[in-house]
């Protein structure tokens, strides 16, 4: 029964990540040209024609329209799919890997938050005594069960909107070279947002302690974009800041200031080459490669 809904509900946050993929594709697309989010709705930029509600289900809907529109057959960019995809893979494995893994989160950041592993384990155990002997009695309740389940989710989402910050600002700089000043705020508050989050989830008393670490994880990561500051071109620096605050938000500051002079360095060696601006993108991945590194270890020990 546990396994079963824990698995429902890693389903169900894998598919909400996907939506926010969904409508990450139409932030990158519509906000560097100055354009609403919300007006016009959903329309093929070729043709002009509105996409119907069932064209617009995240990942199968490209597939089952073969990648071009309905109306015009135009194609359409196997971008769309690839964020959502990428924006769905992330929350499922925030996802699992607090629901089912022991993982509860970055290491130099999560501090003390141990709720949901702990009452879990307590959960599985009342259910396996009461399945052998359906007279015992136990304190636990499902309704606890499910608030700290409903901690979990959310913390899980913490961290995955650190990554989808970094990744939509990636996209961004990847097309347009600068990013609008809107959405490196937006990015920029992330770190703040999640810091009052884990806070409000966590044990206050232990984490209020802490809070200096989250301070300097982030401004090692913005420090070392300052080292850096005559070399990047003066339209991109203030992402690139955004970009080392939740780089260092995730890292802790023991790896923020090193990391991004790391993958400073190598942006700049793809710039050369290519002329794109992969900042952003770096960092995206180097965000999911260090959760997936911390979930196996904290899986697998």
């Amino acid at each position: 029964m546990t396994a079963v809904f824990l698995a429902i509900l890693v389903a169900w946050i894998a598919i909400l990540g996907a939506a926010f993929g969904s409508f990450f594709n139409v932030v990158i697309w519509r906000v560097p040209e100055g354009m609403s989010l919300i007006s016009p709705p959903s329309h093929c930029p070729k043709c002009g024609a509105r996409v119907r509600p069932f064209d617009n289900v995240p990942i199968l809907a490209w597939l089952w329209l073969r990648g071009r529109c309905r109306d015009c057959k135009a194609p359409i960019s196997v971008r769309y799919p690839f964020v959502e995809f990428l924006c769905c893979a992330v929350a499922a494995l925030f996802g699992a890997s607090i629901l089912v893994g022991d993982w509860i989160g970055f290491a130099s950041q999560t501090l003390s938050w141990g709720e949901f592993a702990e009452y879990s384990a307590a959960w599985d155990a009342a259910v396996a005594a009461f399945e052998a002997d359906p007279t015992q009695k136990t304190t636990l309740t499902f309704d606890a069960y499910w608030a700290t389940a409903q901690k979990a989710v959310a913390l899980s989402f913490v961290w995955a909107f650190a990554a989808y910050a970094a990744l939509i600002l990636g996209f961004v700089e990847w097309d347009k070279g600068a990013v609008p000043k809107s959405l490196v705020g937006v990015a920029t508050a992330v770190p703040v947002v999640g810091l009052l989050t884990i806070l409000a989830l966590s044990d206050g008393g232990a984490l209020l302690g802490r809070c200096g670490v989250f301070a300097a994880s982030v401004g090692s990561g913005v420090a070392a974009t300052l080292l850096l500051w005559r070399a990047v071109p003066r339209l991109e620096r203030a992402e690139t800041a955004a970009l080392g605050a939740l780089w260092g938000f995730c890292v802790g500051y023991w790896g923020a200031f090193l990391g991004v002079l790391l993958l400073s360095g190598v942006a700049a060696a793809v710039r050369r080459k290519t002329g794109r601006n992969v900042f952003g993108l770096l960092v995206f991945s180097a965000i999911l490669a260090l959760a997936v590194g911390e979930s196996v270890w904290f899986a697998t020990c």
